[in-house]
């Protein structure tokens, strides 16, 4: 289903009541009408005219979020990168206390807070910190600097900053982490310096967002954009699993020429939201119309199935991807996806559904909607997979706080395609499940580091969104690309394998870059045989395509739990830094066969990231870390592994050698 054109709307009310203004080119004269009005209701700020607008805002680079759901709770920040701080507003329907705060998980307990309210016509602002679920005590430094605030018939408005990092031991550093917003309000001013009245369970929340993300222009669409809106016809969610993947072929609009696909936006209702966690649009490079077309007018079936088609398995050029609490994806003035630069160009459209409460009936229409123009930029953008392989031989053993893995894109799959002067990376989706607390991707040239391309260490799998870079990261040929994942198994008695369902892992990171080369995937793992011996297997007669050899291996660790310390110790340094296979994908079913093995690159340098606050002591090394991790683990562990199978001692001493590289 395609539409033309846009709504334009001159006009609406904002929540405090005020005129909203529209930019768009209708409005261009009644703009100057409905600013006139704005500064007649509220002539104390003209920073008033901006942050009530969701459109202008979003043009003077303020991000704007409901944390409620009741519409009572209005988030609008600013980055100033410049002076690294960060402006905040909050506008909030009650005459009482507002607060705005950073949590470590979401919860009271550790958390740094903003409380303001206004009184007799006096706005005060208190920077605030909590022990537990109790009221905030007050900082001994105050670091919220309070810029503006009023109070009309409803709402109470509050202006003000925060730098990035007070380096105050009772406030939490703004980060490019992922940051658990609190929030909560009363309709009574505080009674005293140490008595707020409880907000209750009603007027209280949290929610994860990334403060520190660039702004993007998602609002600026030319006259000549096109609509192709992409959904599934009304799925019933199956009720017998907790997991499911659902696959549909769509055909594009016919179109004469290449166009340029300019912003994707998800489709998906409130109701559905409680089980959509992530959708991948595919372009289908390696099947024929012919193949295709039969599929097109079919509702669809379960993606990775005994009976899904073989044709599915030829949509592997990622286009696309939304994940839970993500907004539209938006492109660079520069790029655009390619749309019609083929021929009966079909997609294949991916949907995970949560359903751990095995609810049935619920019919679901989710999907994209694209929006594409004729006036093409200068060039075409396309998404890259690459980390760690959906293998079930990643395997993480309960009961660890950390415990983290590597997925390399091998510089001799990447390397041949990349042009000399490089690809621009802009955007990066990091991808982990429910067991994942930390990502980062990681960049290597001539065994230096370079800073970060992208890095979470407060991952949130409940929330998951493209993360603009502040600036493009140019990739050259031969450049060594690794994701990493922490994952936190301290809730689990069992141990989790990697796969597509959301109790099992992923370790990977869609990376958006232009212009356009043609790899679409780049992953690695350590060996199954190696895994495997790592946990006692006779890997001898094991074949790791083998139904019946995969069967006793997930029956070994259920049954016999194989794990102690000494045991995960030597898994993660397998799986982290071990010799990995490779998996080099073109997009169209075809593979790079690329002989031997790969891991990290020779006596690197370590990107460390430098320390704002004097009393922060840098972390050490990666290379002073490894060398002690190793040395402890394999020294502890020899009365161990000596007692154990020949098969994991032969394997001991094989990653053993392997560590030899870091040093």
């Amino acid at each position: 289903m395609e539409e033309r054109g846009q709504a334009v709307e001159c006009q609406k009310k904002s929540p405090s009541g005020h005129l909203v203004l529209m930019l768009t080119p209708p409005c261009a004269v009644s703009k100057l009408i409905n600013v006139y009005r704005l500064l007649l209701l509220q002539p104390s700020s003209t920073w008033g005219i901006c942050i009530e607008l969701n459109y202008l805002c979003k043009a003077n680079g303020y991000h704007h979020e409901v944390l409620d759901h009741k519409n009572h709770f209005h988030l609008y920040w600013k980055v100033d990168s410049t002076n690294e701080k960060v402006i905040f507003k909050i506008e909030v329907e009650t005459r009482g206390y507002v607060a705005l705060g950073f949590s470590p998980n979401g919860g009271m307990a550790g958390s740094d807070i903003a409380i303001g309210w206004v009184k007799n016509g006096k706005v005060y602002l208190q920077d605030r910190h909590a022990y537990k679920n109790a009221m905030p005590v007050l900082d001994d430094q105050q670091d919220f600097q309070l810029l503006h605030g009023y109070e009309n018939e409803t709402h109470t408005v509050l202006q003000f900053s925060r730098k990035f990092d007070t380096c105050d031991g009772q406030d939490m550093a703004i980060t490019n982490d992922t940051v658990r917003v609190i929030y909560a309000y009363h309709d009574t001013d505080y009674l005293s310096d140490e008595m707020f009245l409880y907000h209750g369970k009603d007027r209280r929340g949290s929610r994860s967002l990334i403060l520190l993300q660039p702004i993007t222009q998602k609002n600026k669409l030319p006259d000549d954009v096109r609509i192709w809106n992409i959904r599934l016809p009304n799925i019933t969610i199956p009720d017998d699993t907790d997991t499911t993947y659902w696959c549909k072929i769509v055909k594009a609009p016919p179109l004469n020429k290449k166009h340029h696909v300019i912003q994707v936006e998800p489709l998906v209702s409130e109701e559905s939201l409680r089980y959509v966690h992530h959708m991948v649009l595919y372009r289908c490079l390696g099947a024929t119309a012919r193949e295709l077309e039969p599929h097109v007018h079919h509702t669809g079936q379960p993606c990775y199935a005994p009976d899904t088609p073989h044709t599915y398995s030829k949509c592997e050029s990622i286009y696309a991807a939304w994940g839970i609490g993500g907004l539209a994806l938006v492109m660079p003035e520069r790029a655009g996806l390619p749309l019609g630069d083929k021929p009966n160009l079909y997609f294949l459209l991916e949907v995970h559904y949560d359903n751990n409460e095995y609810h049935s009936g619920f019919v679901d229409q989710s999907g994209f909607k694209v929006f594409f123009s004729p006036n093409l930029r200068r060039y075409d953008a396309m998404t890259l997979m690459i980390g760690a392989s959906v293998d079930p031989c990643i395997v993480v053993p309960p009961g660890r706080r950390k415990f983290t893995i590597a997925g390399h894109a091998d510089p001799r799959c990447l390397g041949p395609a990349i042009p000399p002067e490089g690809i621009r990376i802009f955007a990066v989706f990091l991808h982990s499940h429910l067991l994942g607390r930390q990502m980062k991707l990681r960049h290597f040239r001539n065994n230096i580091e370079l800073p970060f391309i992208a890095s979470d260490q407060k991952y949130d799998f409940n929330y998951q969104d493209y993360r603009y870079l502040p600036q493009e990261v140019i990739v050259k040929p031969g450049d060594h690309l690794t994701v990493e994942c922490t994952y936190d198994s301290t809730g689990r008695n069992m141990t989790t394998f990697g796969g597509l369902g959301t109790l099992q892992e992923m370790c990977l990171a869609f990376v958006l870059y232009y212009p356009r080369i043609s790899r679409a995937r780049s992953l690695s793992s350590a060996t199954c045989d190696l895994v495997k011996s790592l946990a006692g297997l006779d890997t001898r007669n094991s074949n790791a395509d083998d139904d019946d050899s995969n069967v006793t291996f997930y029956q070994h660790f259920h049954t016999n739990n194989p794990w102690d310390t000494y045991y995960a110790g030597i898994a993660e340094a397998a799986m982290r830094f071990g010799y990995h296979s490779t998996q080099c994908y073109l997009g169209d079913g075809r593979r790079v066969q690329i002989s031997g093995l790969i891991t990290y690159p020779r006596n690197i340098r370590p990107f460390i990231e430098p320390a704002r606050c004097t009393y922060i002591e840098p972390s050490r090394s990666q290379e002073q870390w490894k060398d002690n991790f190793l040395y402890t683990t394999y020294t502890g562990a020899a009365t161990a592994v000596t007692s154990a199978y020949p098969v994991t001692l032969l394997a001991f001493c094989i990653l053993f050698q392997f560590a030899t590289i870091f040093s």
